[in-house]
């Protein structure tokens, strides 16, 4: 009888045992690590994506750190050392070079195996950016564009109208009339002729991003279709270059370094200070008006061009790549999912920083999850927009070759004495031609 009953208990036992749930170990946590350039109010924006990641992953941690100043240098050692972050922002400029030195992982595999984000997901010229040989080596977060932001209250002053939003009015804005715009917008020291109390224009003077648009209206090429001949050198584009850099030198209607260094303060500043009227610079700098130093009386408008009939812009880009040597691939690469996500995303659209590179925000129906007019100005979604369709890249090859760096390097050193008018462009751009042409054909 007694074994009966023991059998019996014993059965029950099993059945209550057999119905509890199941309780497995819990998951290890892993630690990764993200690298940025961005510090002061960017750096809280990182933080806020690091930590919304963390919620919806907590089996993974992400330890974020910034570099403001030689960001490239100090990366290429620790890429070098087997030292380097899992996750880093790096410029498009990079991706060639770098990714030829074996440094950063090919994340083609991993978007194709994701069933929530696709390459096909971002804005198409940034999948050629960052695609070399079949290999895609990063995402942009950002789609960027070289523009004008102009102090509308200066415009208003003036009695000038303010620049056209409509882009089939901006096709025929002319350099000419931009200069007298410029020019009227131009105030100086009645007591002292020298001295600019207010600049019509100006814009960050010889970079490739800003000068490009106005070649390219001109007829103008940085290189050949087959990238084996820098042509900076052809009257029109260095026709350009000298009515751009004349603008400082000559017409005395654009601030030079000088005068910046003389102020102690940059660009930026000046607009909102109401010391300049127009900058040419990129979308990022809504960010540094609006958010950074609240100011608000702003808006934007097209580059003019030399030849009327067409738009011409750049997209500079930067975005986020993974250390190919990274103990965590397949973390790093949810955690660069997430920041390249809708959600992720959001988080730097909706304060200016950037326009997003996802093609799911880009729909006018979606621009209302970022675009606000606390941040943004009236014209701004019109203008960009528009403006989007006219972005060129740099390079006839889509992406930079593994060679730019060493090019972009020739150009900042030869193209120099433009700005500060100790050349002429002609003199310049000839001088740039020789050392290029020879990087180029590889000697």
């Amino acid at each position: 009888m007694w074994h009966r009953k023991l059998l019996l208990v014993t059965l029950c036992m099993l059945l209550v045992i057999s119905l509890l749930p199941v309780i497995s170990p819990a998951q290890e946590q892993v630690t990764i690590t993200y690298r940025t350039w961005e510090g002061g109010e960017m750096m809280k924006i990182n933080q806020s994506q690091v930590d919304a990641f963390m919620r919806k992953h907590p089996n993974i941690k992400v330890i974020l750190s910034t570099v403001p100043e030689n960001y490239d240098e100090k990366l290429q050692i620790e890429t070098a050392s087997g030292n380097a972050p899992d996750v880093f922002q790096l410029s498009a400029e990079n991706i060639a070079s770098w990714g030829s030195r074996g440094v950063l992982l090919d994340l083609k595999p991993y978007f194709d195996a994701s069933s929530d984000l696709k390459l096909s997901s971002f804005y198409e010229p940034l999948q050629r950016q960052y695609t070399v040989n079949g290999k895609t080596y990063g995402m942009s977060n950002a789609v960027e564009i070289s523009l004008i932001f102009y102090n509308k209250k200066l415009f208003e002053k003036a009695g000038l109208p303010y620049p056209a939003a409509d882009p089939a009015k901006a096709k025929n804005w002319l350099w000419d009339q931009y200069v007298d715009v410029a020019k009227k917008l131009t105030v100086v020291d009645p007591n002292n002729p020298s001295n600019i109390l207010q600049w019509g224009t100006t814009t960050t003077r010889g970079w490739v991003f800003y000068f490009m648009p106005l070649v390219w209206s001109n007829g103008g090429q940085l290189f050949s279709k087959d990238y084996k001949e820098f042509l900076l050198n052809r009257p029109e584009a260095y026709e350009v270059l000298q009515k751009d850099a004349d603008l400082a030198q000559k017409l005395r209607i654009a601030s030079k370094s000088e005068d910046l260094q003389k102020l102690g303060m940059g660009n930026v500043d000046l607009l909102a200070q109401g010391k300049l009227a127009m900058l040419i610079t990129g979308t990022w700098d809504v960010f540094s008006l609006s958010v950074d130093r609240k100011f608000h009386d702003w808006d934007v408008t097209y580059l003019p061009v030399f030849k009327p009939g067409k738009l011409y812009t750049t997209i500079p880009q930067s975005g986020y790549s993974i250390y190919s040597k990274t103990k965590h691939p397949k973390e790093a690469f949810e955690f660069l999912k997430f920041l390249l996500s809708e959600e992720g995303q959001l988080y730097r659209a909706k304060v200016g920083n950037v326009l997003p590179s996802i093609k799911s925000l880009l729909t006018p129906a979606a621009q209302k999850k970022w675009i606000s007019p606390a941040i943004h100005s009236p014209n701004f979604g019109r203008v960009v927009f528009n403006y989007m369709r006219y972005g060129m890249l740099l390079t006839p090859t889509n992406y930079f070759p593994d060679n730019w760096l060493k090019i972009s390097d020739v150009l900042d050193a030869e193209l120099g004495p433009i700005w500060s008018g100790k050349k002429t462009a002609k003199e310049a751009t000839e001088s740039a031609a020789a050392k290029i042409n020879a990087i180029l054909q590889g000697k």
